[in-house]
Protein backbone atom coordinates (compact mmCIF):
# COMPACT_ATOMS: atom_id res chain seq x y z
CA UNK A 1 0.00 0.00 0.00
CA UNK A 2 2.78 2.45 0.88
CA UNK A 3 4.31 1.98 -2.56
CA UNK A 4 1.33 3.82 -4.06
CA UNK A 5 2.88 7.10 -2.91
CA UNK A 6 5.33 6.64 -5.79
CA UNK A 7 2.59 7.42 -8.32
CA UNK A 8 2.23 11.16 -7.55
CA UNK A 9 5.96 11.53 -6.84
CA UNK A 10 6.99 10.01 -10.17
CA UNK A 11 4.30 12.05 -11.90
CA UNK A 12 5.86 15.24 -10.53
CA UNK A 13 9.24 14.10 -11.84
CA UNK A 14 8.23 13.02 -15.32
CA UNK A 15 5.12 15.00 -16.26
CA UNK A 16 6.47 18.05 -18.04
CA UNK A 17 10.01 16.69 -18.23
CA UNK A 18 11.71 17.73 -21.42
CA UNK A 19 14.91 17.34 -23.36
CA UNK A 20 17.02 20.46 -23.77
CA UNK A 21 16.82 22.00 -27.23
CA UNK A 22 20.35 21.08 -28.29
CA UNK A 23 20.37 17.91 -26.20
CA UNK A 24 22.82 19.30 -23.68
CA UNK A 25 22.85 21.93 -20.92
CA UNK A 26 26.38 23.02 -20.04
CA UNK A 27 25.16 24.35 -16.68
CA UNK A 28 23.43 21.13 -15.67
CA UNK A 29 25.36 20.92 -12.39
CA UNK A 30 25.28 24.61 -11.49
CA UNK A 31 24.15 25.57 -8.00
CA UNK A 32 20.78 26.86 -9.19
CA UNK A 33 20.12 23.99 -11.58
CA UNK A 34 20.85 21.29 -9.00
CA UNK A 35 18.28 22.65 -6.53
CA UNK A 36 15.60 20.59 -8.28
CA UNK A 37 17.83 17.52 -8.14
CA UNK A 38 18.48 18.08 -4.42
CA UNK A 39 14.75 18.43 -3.83
CA UNK A 40 14.06 15.13 -5.60
CA UNK A 41 16.84 13.42 -3.65
CA UNK A 42 15.63 14.79 -0.31
CA UNK A 43 12.12 13.50 -0.91
CA UNK A 44 13.61 10.19 -2.08
CA UNK A 45 15.39 9.86 1.28
CA UNK A 46 12.09 10.49 3.08
CA UNK A 47 10.48 7.78 0.95
CA UNK A 48 13.40 5.42 1.62
CA UNK A 49 12.94 5.69 5.36
CA UNK A 50 9.15 5.49 5.10
CA UNK A 51 9.62 2.35 3.04
CA UNK A 52 11.69 0.81 5.80
CA UNK A 53 9.11 1.66 8.46
CA UNK A 54 6.13 0.40 6.41
CA UNK A 55 7.99 -2.61 4.98
CA UNK A 56 7.23 -1.45 1.45
CA UNK A 57 8.73 -3.38 -1.43
CA UNK A 58 9.48 -0.72 -4.05
CA UNK A 59 10.27 2.39 -2.00
CA UNK A 60 13.60 1.16 -0.55
CA UNK A 61 14.75 -0.21 -3.91
CA UNK A 62 14.01 2.90 -5.96
CA UNK A 63 15.26 5.50 -3.48
CA UNK A 64 18.27 3.70 -1.97
CA UNK A 65 21.01 5.77 -3.60
CA UNK A 66 19.72 9.32 -3.04
CA UNK A 67 22.33 10.11 -0.36
CA UNK A 68 25.13 9.13 -2.74
CA UNK A 69 23.89 11.82 -5.16
CA UNK A 70 24.08 14.37 -2.32
CA UNK A 71 27.67 13.34 -1.57
CA UNK A 72 28.49 13.49 -5.29
CA UNK A 73 27.08 17.02 -5.56
CA UNK A 74 28.98 18.11 -2.44
CA UNK A 75 32.30 16.87 -3.81
CA UNK A 76 31.54 18.41 -7.19
CA UNK A 77 30.53 21.75 -5.66
CA UNK A 78 33.63 22.07 -3.48
CA UNK A 79 36.15 21.27 -6.20
CA UNK A 80 34.37 23.50 -8.73
CA UNK A 81 34.40 26.44 -6.31
CA UNK A 82 38.09 25.82 -5.61
CA UNK A 83 38.86 25.78 -9.34
CA UNK A 84 36.96 29.02 -9.91
CA UNK A 85 38.04 30.97 -6.82
CA UNK A 86 41.46 29.53 -6.13
CA UNK A 87 42.94 29.50 -2.63
CA UNK A 88 40.60 32.30 -1.52
CA UNK A 89 37.81 29.68 -1.42
CA UNK A 90 39.54 28.10 1.57
CA UNK A 91 39.48 31.34 3.57
CA UNK A 92 37.14 30.75 6.52
CA UNK A 93 36.03 27.54 4.79
CA UNK A 94 35.50 25.71 8.09
CA UNK A 95 33.57 28.59 9.66
CA UNK A 96 31.23 28.95 6.66
CA UNK A 97 30.42 25.27 6.36
CA UNK A 98 30.21 24.66 10.10
CA UNK A 99 27.62 27.40 10.50
CA UNK A 100 25.56 26.14 7.54
CA UNK A 101 25.53 22.58 8.90
CA UNK A 102 25.50 23.16 12.65
CA UNK A 103 22.68 25.70 12.96
CA UNK A 104 20.00 23.60 11.19
CA UNK A 105 21.31 20.48 12.92
CA UNK A 106 21.14 21.86 16.46
CA UNK A 107 17.74 23.47 15.85
CA UNK A 108 16.43 20.09 14.69
CA UNK A 109 18.17 18.32 17.61
CA UNK A 110 16.46 20.65 20.08
CA UNK A 111 13.07 19.76 18.61
CA UNK A 112 13.84 16.03 18.82
CA UNK A 113 14.97 16.34 22.44
CA UNK A 114 11.85 18.26 23.44
CA UNK A 115 9.57 15.77 21.72
CA UNK A 116 11.21 12.56 22.90
CA UNK A 117 11.90 13.76 26.42
CA UNK A 118 8.65 15.53 27.21
CA UNK A 119 5.93 14.61 24.70
CA UNK A 120 6.91 10.94 24.81
CA UNK A 121 7.66 10.89 28.51
CA UNK A 122 11.37 10.12 28.06
CA UNK A 123 10.62 6.73 26.54
CA UNK A 124 13.84 6.80 24.55
CA UNK A 125 14.73 8.16 21.15
CA UNK A 126 14.38 6.68 17.72
CA UNK A 127 13.81 2.97 18.23
CA UNK A 128 16.76 2.50 20.59
CA UNK A 129 14.81 2.42 23.81
CA UNK A 130 17.78 1.39 25.93
CA UNK A 131 19.01 5.01 25.79
CA UNK A 132 17.19 7.78 27.62
CA UNK A 133 17.04 11.32 26.31
CA UNK A 134 19.71 12.93 28.44
CA UNK A 135 23.15 14.28 27.68
CA UNK A 136 24.70 11.03 28.91
CA UNK A 137 22.24 8.92 26.96
CA UNK A 138 22.77 10.81 23.70
CA UNK A 139 26.58 10.68 24.01
CA UNK A 140 26.54 6.98 24.97
CA UNK A 141 24.27 6.08 22.07
CA UNK A 142 26.57 7.83 19.62
CA UNK A 143 29.87 6.39 20.80
CA UNK A 144 28.53 2.88 21.41
CA UNK A 145 26.48 2.42 18.23
CA UNK A 146 26.67 5.55 16.09
CA UNK A 147 23.06 6.43 16.94
CA UNK A 148 22.11 10.10 16.67
CA UNK A 149 19.35 12.05 18.40
CA UNK A 150 18.37 13.50 15.01
CA UNK A 151 17.09 10.41 13.27
CA UNK A 152 19.33 9.20 10.40
CA UNK A 153 21.58 12.26 10.67
CA UNK A 154 24.80 10.27 10.17
CA UNK A 155 24.96 11.95 6.74
CA UNK A 156 25.41 15.41 8.28
CA UNK A 157 28.22 14.28 10.58
CA UNK A 158 30.01 12.41 7.79
CA UNK A 159 29.64 15.42 5.50
CA UNK A 160 31.20 17.67 8.15
CA UNK A 161 34.13 15.23 8.47
CA UNK A 162 34.57 15.35 4.69
CA UNK A 163 34.58 19.16 4.79
CA UNK A 164 37.44 18.97 7.28
CA UNK A 165 39.26 16.48 5.04
CA UNK A 166 38.80 18.74 2.02
CA UNK A 167 40.17 21.77 3.86
CA UNK A 168 43.17 19.87 5.26
CA UNK A 169 43.93 18.28 1.88
CA UNK A 170 43.97 21.44 -0.17
CA UNK A 171 45.72 23.51 2.49
CA UNK A 172 48.42 20.89 2.79
CA UNK A 173 48.96 20.00 -0.87
CA UNK A 174 50.64 22.12 -3.52
CA UNK A 175 48.18 21.57 -6.36
CA UNK A 176 44.68 20.26 -7.07
CA UNK A 177 45.85 16.83 -8.22
CA UNK A 178 47.72 16.18 -4.99
CA UNK A 179 44.82 17.61 -3.00
CA UNK A 180 42.33 15.25 -4.63
CA UNK A 181 44.64 12.31 -4.00
CA UNK A 182 45.14 13.16 -0.34
CA UNK A 183 41.42 13.89 0.12
CA UNK A 184 40.56 10.52 -1.43
CA UNK A 185 42.97 8.71 0.91
CA UNK A 186 41.41 10.40 3.94
CA UNK A 187 37.90 9.46 2.80
CA UNK A 188 38.98 5.85 2.21
CA UNK A 189 40.68 5.68 5.62
CA UNK A 190 37.56 7.07 7.31
CA UNK A 191 35.37 4.58 5.45
CA UNK A 192 37.58 1.69 6.55
CA UNK A 193 37.29 2.92 10.14
CA UNK A 194 33.50 3.08 9.86
CA UNK A 195 33.45 -0.42 8.35
CA UNK A 196 35.47 -1.67 11.32
CA UNK A 197 33.09 -0.01 13.78
CA UNK A 198 30.09 -1.52 11.98
CA UNK A 199 31.55 -5.02 11.83
CA UNK A 200 33.05 -5.24 15.30
CA UNK A 201 31.59 -2.48 17.48
CA UNK A 202 27.90 -2.50 16.61
CA UNK A 203 27.67 0.71 14.57
CA UNK A 204 25.15 0.63 11.75
CA UNK A 205 26.25 0.29 8.16
CA UNK A 206 25.04 3.63 6.79
CA UNK A 207 28.20 5.29 8.12
CA UNK A 208 30.38 3.80 5.39
CA UNK A 209 28.29 2.49 2.49
CA UNK A 210 27.91 5.67 0.40
CA UNK A 211 31.09 7.59 1.20
CA UNK A 212 33.04 6.92 -1.99
CA UNK A 213 30.56 8.96 -4.05
CA UNK A 214 32.07 12.20 -2.73
CA UNK A 215 35.40 11.18 -4.28
CA UNK A 216 33.61 10.50 -7.56
CA UNK A 217 31.96 13.93 -7.39
CA UNK A 218 35.33 15.59 -6.75
CA UNK A 219 36.93 13.83 -9.73
CA UNK A 220 33.92 14.63 -11.92
CA UNK A 221 34.16 18.32 -11.04
CA UNK A 222 37.90 18.39 -11.69
CA UNK A 223 37.51 16.86 -15.16
CA UNK A 224 34.08 18.27 -16.00
CA UNK A 225 35.19 20.13 -19.13
CA UNK A 226 36.58 16.92 -20.63
CA UNK A 227 33.62 14.85 -19.47
CA UNK A 228 31.19 17.36 -20.98
CA UNK A 229 32.97 17.20 -24.34
CA UNK A 230 32.69 13.42 -24.35
CA UNK A 231 29.01 13.49 -23.33
CA UNK A 232 28.14 16.14 -25.90
CA UNK A 233 30.00 14.44 -28.76
CA UNK A 234 29.32 10.77 -27.96
CA UNK A 235 26.19 10.70 -25.80
CA UNK A 236 24.88 7.45 -27.30
CA UNK A 237 28.15 5.66 -26.56
CA UNK A 238 28.37 7.11 -23.04
CA UNK A 239 24.81 6.05 -22.19
CA UNK A 240 25.40 2.60 -23.67
CA UNK A 241 28.64 2.06 -21.76
CA UNK A 242 27.09 3.20 -18.48
CA UNK A 243 24.09 0.96 -19.12
CA UNK A 244 26.29 -2.05 -19.78
CA UNK A 245 28.41 -1.38 -16.69
CA UNK A 246 25.35 -0.95 -14.48
CA UNK A 247 23.60 -4.04 -15.81
CA UNK A 248 26.77 -6.13 -15.57
CA UNK A 249 27.36 -5.09 -11.96
CA UNK A 250 23.77 -5.85 -10.96
CA UNK A 251 23.91 -9.22 -12.70
CA UNK A 252 27.30 -10.13 -11.20
CA UNK A 253 26.31 -9.19 -7.67
CA UNK A 254 22.98 -10.95 -8.12
CA UNK A 255 24.71 -14.18 -9.07
CA UNK A 256 27.15 -13.90 -6.16
CA UNK A 257 24.35 -13.25 -3.65
CA UNK A 258 22.34 -16.27 -4.67
CA UNK A 259 25.26 -18.65 -5.12
CA UNK A 260 27.36 -17.93 -2.03
CA UNK A 261 26.79 -18.04 1.69
CA UNK A 262 28.18 -14.52 2.30
CA UNK A 263 25.17 -12.59 1.02
CA UNK A 264 25.51 -9.80 3.59
CA UNK A 265 29.07 -8.98 2.55
CA UNK A 266 28.08 -9.11 -1.12
CA UNK A 267 25.26 -6.64 -0.42
CA UNK A 268 27.78 -4.30 1.19
CA UNK A 269 30.18 -4.54 -1.75
CA UNK A 270 27.33 -4.03 -4.22
CA UNK A 271 26.13 -0.93 -2.42
CA UNK A 272 29.61 0.60 -2.18
CA UNK A 273 30.24 0.07 -5.90
CA UNK A 274 26.84 1.23 -7.11
CA UNK A 275 27.07 4.44 -5.08
CA UNK A 276 30.00 5.37 -7.32
CA UNK A 277 28.24 4.53 -10.60
CA UNK A 278 24.68 5.74 -10.06
CA UNK A 279 25.52 9.44 -9.39
CA UNK A 280 27.42 9.49 -12.70
CA UNK A 281 24.38 8.03 -14.46
CA UNK A 282 22.18 10.68 -12.83
CA UNK A 283 24.58 13.47 -13.86
CA UNK A 284 24.72 12.28 -17.48
CA UNK A 285 20.92 12.04 -17.65
CA UNK A 286 20.56 15.45 -16.00
CA UNK A 287 22.80 17.03 -18.65
CA UNK A 288 20.13 16.32 -21.28
CA UNK A 289 16.80 16.25 -19.48
CA UNK A 290 15.04 18.84 -17.34
CA UNK A 291 12.84 17.13 -14.78
CA UNK A 292 9.14 17.93 -14.64
CA UNK A 293 7.61 20.50 -12.29
CA UNK A 294 10.98 22.16 -11.80
CA UNK A 295 9.48 25.02 -9.79
CA UNK A 296 8.14 22.55 -7.22
CA UNK A 297 11.39 20.59 -6.94
CA UNK A 298 13.83 23.47 -7.21
CA UNK A 299 11.90 26.52 -6.11
CA UNK A 300 10.16 24.64 -3.32
CA UNK A 301 11.52 21.37 -1.98
CA UNK A 302 15.09 21.98 -3.16
CA UNK A 303 15.43 25.11 -1.02
CA UNK A 304 14.44 23.22 2.14
CA UNK A 305 16.09 19.89 1.28
CA UNK A 306 18.46 20.00 4.27
CA UNK A 307 15.68 20.76 6.75
CA UNK A 308 13.54 18.03 5.17
CA UNK A 309 16.34 15.54 5.62
CA UNK A 310 16.76 16.49 9.28
CA UNK A 311 13.14 16.68 10.43
CA UNK A 312 11.26 13.90 8.61
CA UNK A 313 12.41 11.23 11.07
CA UNK A 314 10.54 12.98 13.87
CA UNK A 315 7.23 12.57 12.04
CA UNK A 316 7.62 8.98 10.94
CA UNK A 317 8.43 8.20 14.56
CA UNK A 318 5.56 10.38 15.88
CA UNK A 319 2.95 8.78 13.61
CA UNK A 320 3.97 5.26 14.62
CA UNK A 321 3.08 5.48 18.29
CA UNK A 322 0.72 6.91 20.89
CA UNK A 323 -2.36 8.92 20.12
CA UNK A 324 -1.06 10.01 16.72
CA UNK A 325 -0.43 6.46 15.50
CA UNK A 326 -1.66 5.91 11.94
CA UNK A 327 -2.46 2.35 10.93
CA UNK A 328 -3.12 2.82 7.22
CA UNK A 329 0.28 2.77 5.51
CA UNK A 330 -0.63 5.06 2.62
CA UNK A 331 -2.19 7.65 4.94
CA UNK A 332 0.91 7.30 7.13
CA UNK A 333 3.13 8.13 4.13
CA UNK A 334 1.04 11.15 3.14
CA UNK A 335 0.97 12.54 6.68
CA UNK A 336 4.72 12.10 7.19
CA UNK A 337 5.52 13.84 3.90
CA UNK A 338 3.03 16.67 4.44
CA UNK A 339 4.06 17.35 8.05
CA UNK A 340 7.76 17.15 7.14
CA UNK A 341 7.39 19.63 4.28
CA UNK A 342 5.47 22.15 6.38
CA UNK A 343 7.99 21.88 9.22
CA UNK A 344 10.90 22.17 6.73
CA UNK A 345 9.68 25.49 5.33
CA UNK A 346 9.22 26.91 8.83
CA UNK A 347 12.65 25.69 9.96
CA UNK A 348 14.25 27.08 6.81
CA UNK A 349 13.05 30.57 7.69
CA UNK A 350 14.44 30.24 11.22
CA UNK A 351 17.72 28.72 10.06
CA UNK A 352 18.32 31.39 7.40
CA UNK A 353 17.99 34.12 10.02
CA UNK A 354 20.33 32.39 12.48
CA UNK A 355 22.89 31.50 9.80
CA UNK A 356 23.02 35.08 8.49
CA UNK A 357 23.36 36.37 12.04
CA UNK A 358 26.34 34.11 12.80
CA UNK A 359 27.94 34.72 9.41
CA UNK A 360 27.80 38.43 10.08
CA UNK A 361 29.19 37.91 13.58
CA UNK A 362 32.12 35.79 12.35
CA UNK A 363 32.48 37.79 9.11
CA UNK A 364 32.29 34.74 6.86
Amino acid sequence: MADLILIPVLALLFVGAKRYDNGFNKNYLSKDNTLALKGACALSIVLLHIGGVTQAKLLPEITAFAVSVFFFLSGYGMITALKNKGDSYLNKFIQRHTIKLAIPYFVAALIYVIYFRYAQGNLGFKYYDEYKVSFKGIVSAFFEHGYTIVVNSWFVIVLFVFYLFFYISFKKCKNIEEGIGFFSLLVIAFTVLMFYLAQFKGWYTAWYMQNFSIIVGTLYGYKKELIDKVIKSHKGIVVSVLGVILFSLLAAFGVLKYNTDIGGHINTAEYCVLTCIIPICVAVAYSSIQIGCKKIWGGGIGKVSFELYLIHGLFYYMFQMGRLKIENKLVFCICVIAASLVASFILNIINKYLVKLLQKLFRC
